[in-house]
């Protein structure tokens, strides 16, 4: 439920996700639990999406890279939401992977 919460929180304005008053709340409770929900509602924030029979992964690739850099500007900072946002910049570059695959599955069909 918490998770659900602090995913909505806008990033700041250098585009460090998230704003500065919101992180330093954050980091001071996360625990596994949260840490979990704020993942998994950070993942859900996109919505509903589509993509062209031929478009790989270059969607999740640009996603993968945007909470990259807040992940790596917030490492010695704030490590606790660091680690969240690693976990899921690792979600979002195997389903990168997995639509470049179904690319090349659906070729060869």
């Amino acid at each position: 439920m918490l998770g659900k919460l602090f995913s909505t929180a806008p990033a700041d304005e250098n585009d460090v996700w998230p704003f500065n008053p919101m992180r330093d709340a954050l980091e001071n409770i996360i625990n596994q639990e949260l840490s979990d929900g704020l993942k998994t509602s950070l993942y859900n924030t996109r919505g509903i999406h589509s993509r062209g029979i031929d478009e790989g992964g270059d969607d999740e690739r640009k996603l993968a890279e945007k909470f990259r850099r807040s992940a790596n500007i917030l490492e010695y900072s704030h490590p606790q939401i660091s680690k969240v946002l690693k976990r899921l910049v690792d979600t979002y570059q195997r389903e990168a992977v997995l639509r470049d695959e179904e690319i090349v599955i659906r070729r060869r069909l």
